[in-house]
């Protein structure tokens, strides 16, 4: 089982997609086991962001993305979000400010 583990991980480094037949015959495993092999594997976390397709018996494997590349894109998305949370801020200040003159200029 062990030796089964660290070969999926190894396959799931170099393929994002896969066949049913296709890593049965990598693994050198029963294709009749593949199926629920493959869905304790993902259960247990030993193969993270994969997903089974059973009607196609296609299995997709995401690449894992390195700690730092995670924490550089959460970065990212979060100073785009206070860029946009200060647009819309000062849109709002201006709409304020423009309604403030208007209702000045109609009490004159």
């Amino acid at each position: 089982m062990r030796v089964g583990e660290h070969n999926m991980r190894m396959i799931s480094k170099y393929y994002t997609q896969i066949t049913f037949d296709r890593l049965a015959e990598l693994l050198d495993f029963p294709l009749n086991d593949m199926e629920s092999f493959l869905c304790n594997l993902i259960v247990t976390g030993a193969i993270t962001d994969a997903k089974i397709h059973r009607p196609s018996r296609v299995v997709n494997l995401r690449a894992r993305k390195a700690n730092l590349e995670q924490l550089d894109q959460w970065a990212s998305n979060v100073h785009k979000l206070t860029e946009t949370l200060n647009k819309v801020s000062h849109l709002i200040l201006k709409e304020q400010m423009v309604h403030r003159n208007l209702d000045a200029m109609q009490v004159n």
